[in-house]
């Protein structure tokens, strides 16, 4: 593998995918995930994100390590990262993390929060008792039948965010206008994330919301849930008397598309991993469009940006616009939103 011999402690010949794993090849694993993940690595890298293996267990214990997953682009990356992780090196687990994986591989892939003890009694009266958690329903549910499985949660979250440029996985650095050592003079933050899309801007004055929802409960297609977000914008803008639509194959929702005076209202940049989907949009409401001067917003640099409060020539009420959003966001998704920030 990239001029690095892997081994096994015996010969196993040709073993199937399940084999490798119950008897621990190095060589089979590292070739199967070699095989279908070394063109796209992140896929590997998000597939074990997905099984929670980044983040602590959260057990009832002091000082427990967080684990360290590479990814493309860290200093410890290189070509032998990914059949090295397939088989244990060059990724850290505590003892503990490793045992609730293989447990919950042992388990129908229920993963579950280690228990150190059930009850706490005097006597025989329980005082306290500690019950199963299952930390990755995601895991526990993919291969039950319908009526087995255990109903996850679904969210949207909204967000009001200093100013700040995100750059998406596939964007270009060079929509980055001003040098990023002139950003915090300028009071703007900059991150590289990993949705989809170019460089955007958030900051005072938009509406950001962050939809988590396990699109088995809607449909597992990305696009048309894309689609969706954007419909609860244009209906949203209506409201106002603004006729929203779509740029062929430009995501967002834009005002007069296919005009020399296209000016976008909303960005969008989402991901999913397992169809639980992460990110949202950026809907501008009172934004300060001057932000938008030091980039190539979404990297189209022959269209503008605009707002409610440009398009309408006042200042609106952000907390109405919400509501508004909101309300068509149940019509779109048919779901009922539930209040549980109080």
């Amino acid at each position: 593998f990239y001029g690095r011999s892997i081994t096994d402690s015996r010969a196993y010949g040709k073993i199937s995918a399940a084999r490798a794993l119950e008897v621990s090849s190095n060589i089979g694993l590292a070739t199967l995930i070699d095989d279908n993940y070394s063109a796209q690595p992140e896929k590997f890298i998000d597939r074990l994100k997905s099984w929670n293996l980044h983040d602590t267990l959260g057990v009832s214990l002091i000082g427990e390590g967080k684990p360290i997953i590479p990814e493309p682009g860290d200093e410890i990356w290189s070509k032998n990262a990914l059949p090295s992780m397939a088989y244990g090196f060059n990724k850290q687990m505590t003892p503990l993390q490793t045992l609730a994986f293989y447990n919950a591989i042992a388990n129908d892939g229920q993963m579950v929060r280690p228990r150190f003890i059930t009850a706490v009694k005097e006597f025989d009266r329980n005082i306290k008792t500690f019950d199963k958690e299952v930390i990755n329903e995601k895991i526990s549910n993919r291969k039950k039948s319908p009526s087995e499985k255990q109903r996850t949660s679904d969210y949207l979250l909204f967000a009001e965010h200093k100013p700040v440029f995100t750059l998406g996985k596939s964007g270009d650095m060079n929509n980055l206008l001003t040098d990023v050592s002139q950003l915090e003079n300028l009071g703007i933050e900059f991150f590289k994330i990993n949705r989809g899309g170019d460089i955007t801007f958030h900051g005072p004055g938009q509406i950001v919301g962050y939809p988590i929802l396990n699109l088995d409960h809607f449909y597992t297609d990305i696009h048309r849930y894309l689609r969706t977000l954007e419909d609860v914008i244009i209906d949203t803008l209506t409201e106002y008397g603004i006729k929203g639509g779509r740029i062929p194959g430009e995501t967002g929702v834009w005002l007069d598309g296919g005009t020399p005076f296209a000016r976008k209202i909303c960005a969008l940049g989402v991901r999913a991993s397992r169809w639980v989907t992460m990110h949202g949009w950026a809907f501008n409401v009172n934004t300060d469009l001057k932000y938008f001067q030091h980039i190539v917003p979404c990297g189209i640099s022959d269209k503008a940006v605009t707002s409610l409060s440009a398009e309408t020539g006042e200042k609106m009420d952000i907390l109405e616009v919400k509501q508004k959003v909101k309300k068509y966001f149940e019509k779109r998704f048919d779901v009922r939103l539930v209040d549980f920030s109080k």
